[in-house]
């Protein structure tokens, strides 16, 4: 069966593995990563099953925002978004 990744069927029989791995090695609360799409749905379904897991945002996001603002750095946006 392929299941879509935002698919219930799919998110949470996986973090339902990490938090059980995670139990059995002792290892604590883990910490788990994901793009956006993806770490939208994994962090509703921790909030609602109370999960001992940290779900963060991806890498990707804050290194492209940097890549942003650092194309934009002599641009004048800055300039125009300050408040005097």
């Amino acid at each position: 069966m392929d299941l879509s990744q935002l698919d219930n069927n799919f998110t949470y029989p996986t973090l339902g593995f990490i938090e059980q791995l995670a139990k059995q090695l002792n290892t604590g609360m883990p910490y788990v990563t994901f793009e956006k799409p993806l770490w939208l749905k994994a962090d509703e379904i921790i909030k609602v099953l109370s999960m001992n897991i940290f779900c963060r945002l991806g890498g990707f996001h804050m290194s492209s925002l940097g890549s942003i603002v650092s194309l934009m750095a002599y641009s004048g946006l800055s300039d125009i978004s300050e408040i005097s």
